[in-house]
């Protein structure tokens, strides 16, 4: 947002605490500083950013959570209910957020995406068959990457709506584990449950689709930056391709 970038983070340190939160980088990624929402508790983990004009929104598992000074502080939305948040997208005035678990320990709700068009201050859900773990944003298009209901580790699949989330098509129908977008070409990952996948690209929005060659790595993260395309292996490994000839 602006001049700074924000990225979730979660680890182990030496002494076996896990630690979560949201960092922030003014300098281009050189170095990063946390956020108001880092090293919190369990509950708070963070899994997805979005931001427009005046919040960045964070999904997390005890909801959604919105800054509007530059992640100096964060307050949760007034949903009125608790849900894990999975992903979290903008998209022109509406914010969308994909919800799957309600409680590990205990059992799993009806998946459903819900939409809110006043920055979060109410939400209304507008699918209850999607577990979308990833959103993106395409234009006036919206992707989501989605899970199998029966099998919550199996991505299976990918769909678009371009009606702001009241309809949706489904695209691919193959287990899906990451998705960038750069105009209209959409790029995703099939490498779901952790195993070494293709990376595969549209430019027509998903009609038709190109297999990458001589790609094959595991990882569910995808972003495009300076014409580059960005992923990051299960070991940690950072890989860069240039979109171009892509």
């Amino acid at each position: 947002k602006g001049n700074s970038i924000f990225a979730a983070y979660s680890f182990w340190d030496t002494t076996h605490l896990y630690h979560y939160g949201i960092s922030r980088s003014t300098d281009k990624g050189v170095t990063w500083s946390p956020t108001a929402l880092s090293n919190t508790t369990d509950s708070l983990q963070a899994y997805s950013l979005a931001a427009n004009s005046s919040f960045i929104f964070a999904g997390t598992k005890n909801g959604v959570y919105r800054s509007s000074s530059n992640g100096d502080a964060w307050t949760p939305v007034p949903s009125g209910y608790t849900f894990m948040v999975q992903s979290i997208a903008v998209n022109n005035s509406y914010i969308f957020a994909g919800t799957y678990i309600f409680d590990g320990c205990v059992g799993y709700n009806t998946p459903k995406i819900y939409r809110s068009s006043d920055n979060g201050d109410s939400w209304a859900a507008i699918n209850d068959s999607i577990f979308a773990t990833t959103l993106a944003v395409s234009g006036t298009d919206l992707f989501a990457i989605s899970m199998d209901p029966a099998n919550l580790y199996k991505k299976y699949g990918l769909y678009r709506s371009s009606d702001n989330g009241m309809t949706w098509k489904d695209v691919l129908s193959f287990p899906l584990s990451g998705i960038a977008i750069s105009g209209d070409t959409i790029i995703i990952s099939t490498s779901p449950n952790g195993n070494a996948g293709n990376i595969l690209f549209s430019a027509d929005k998903g009609a038709t689709w190109t297999q990458t060659e001589g790609v094959c790595v595991a990882t569910s993260n995808l972003v495009v930056n300076n014409g580059y395309l960005f992923t990051v292996d299960l070991g940690g490994n950072i890989w860069r391709r240039p979109l171009v000839g892509l």
